[in-house]
Formats: structure tokens, C-alpha cells, sequence
């Protein structure tokens, strides 16, 4: 071997070297990025279900005694409390949906399971506000009421579901762009990932 040859290898050792430390420095890190969000969507998700199963339960109760005219002062007070510790805790649920689920799922959650609730609530605040002096068409709001709650509730627990399921699957956080090219991350493509698709091969 000569003097060129000699230091041609080591040309290539070094890039080779120095190739092979980038990429376990780089899935280390995708590790544990991984693991501190798996930690955080376990979060996320057990303070979505404290907080959704805490608004139903006051709002079954304060829509229930509404429909039987017993609405007490108590489940009304109750009531508000509970809007209003929804409503501290709601800007934060979105912004961490969005950092962990994404944009569909944080939209999802403010335009669908948010507004049922809303409407649920609206629907039978009219008979609390006007009390038997409803007009025609809030009347026929108000009468709607029980199945708008029950849709809310029902939309509730898919959406709890989803999370959950999400977070079995693995598809949330930076995992949902690991290997995948529609998402447009090449960062966390894999080099062996992306010459298995050039040159049509498979690899685990």
C-alpha cells in the first residue's frame, strides 16, 4: 500500500467514523425525545380525563335538575365553578394537544368536544334564564337539550379514546415523523430508511 492509498482509507475511516457517531448521537437523541414525550402525553392524557369526566359530572347534574325543575342554588354555584375551571385549564389542553397530537386533533377538541359541550350547556341555560316564558324556537332549543348533552358526552369518550389509542400506537409527538417523507422531517429519516426506498429494498 502506498502513501496516497494510505491516506485515502483514512480519509474514508475518518468521514466513516465520524458518519457513524452522528447517527447513534442522532437516535439516542430521537430516544429521548421519545421517552420524555411518551411521559408527557401520559400526562396530557390523564388531565384531559380528569378534566372532561369533572365538567360532564357537574353538567349531568346541574342539566339534570334543570329538566326536573329542581334546580338548586348549590348545583348551580357547583355548576359555574366547574365552567370556570374548565375554561382556566382550556387554553393550556389545546396548546399541549398541539404540541404532542397536532393541529387536527387540538382543532378537533376546541370545534367538536368543546362546542357540544357548549351547546349542551346553552341549550339548557335557556330554561334556567326565561324559565317558563321560552319563545317557540328556544323552546324547541331547550327541548333538544338532553340529546345535545348526550351527544357531547358521547363525543367526549371517543375523543378520550382516540388519545388513548394514539398513545398505544405510538402516532403522536416525534414519532409521527420518524420514517415518514409525507411529513417532510428529513432530520428523522433514517439514511438506511431512505436508501431501502431508492433502491426499492426492505428493511426492518
Amino acid at each position: 500500500m502506498n502513501f496516497i492509498s494510505a491516506i485515502i482509507l483514512a480519509i474514508v475511516g475518518a468521514f466513516a467514523g465520524s458518519f457513524l457517531q452522528h447517527q447513534f448521537w442522532r437516535e439516542r437523541n430521537l430516544e429521548e425525545i421519545k421517552k420524555h414525550e411518551l411521559q408527557a402525553a401520559l400526562e396530557l392524557a390523564d388531565q384531559l380525563g380528569t378534566a372532561i369526566d369533572q365538567r360532564l359530572y357537574r353538567q349531568r347534574i346541574y342539566s339534570s335538575e334543570v329538566w326536573r325543575d329542581e334546580l338548586s342554588p348549590e348545583s348551580l354555584q357547583q355548576y359555574r365553578l366547574a365552567l370556570a375551571e374548565w375554561m382556566s385549564k382550556f387554553s393550556s389542553m389545546k396548546s399541549k394537544i398541539h404540541v404532542i397530537f397536532g393541529d387536527e386533533t387540538m382543532l378537533h377538541f376546541e370545534n367538536v368536544v368543546h362546542n357540544r359541550l357548549v351547546r349542551a350547556s346553552e341549550a339548557v341555560k335557556l330554561k334556567v334564564k326565561y324559565d317558563n316564558q321560552l319563545s317557540p324556537r328556544d323552546r324547541a332549543i331547550y327541548e333538544q337539550s338532553e340529546a345535545l348533552f348526550r351527544s357531547a358526552e358521547l363525543e367526549c369518550y371517543r375523543f378520550l379514546k382516540q388519545i388513548n389509542t394514539r398513545i398505544e400506537d405510538g402516532s403522536f409527538g416525534v414519532r409521527r415523523y420518524i420514517n415518514n417523507l409525507d411529513y417532510g422531517k428529513l432530520n428523522h429519516i433514517r439514511y438506511t430508511y431512505l436508501i431501502s426506498r431508492i433502491f426499492n429494498l426492505s428493511v426492518n
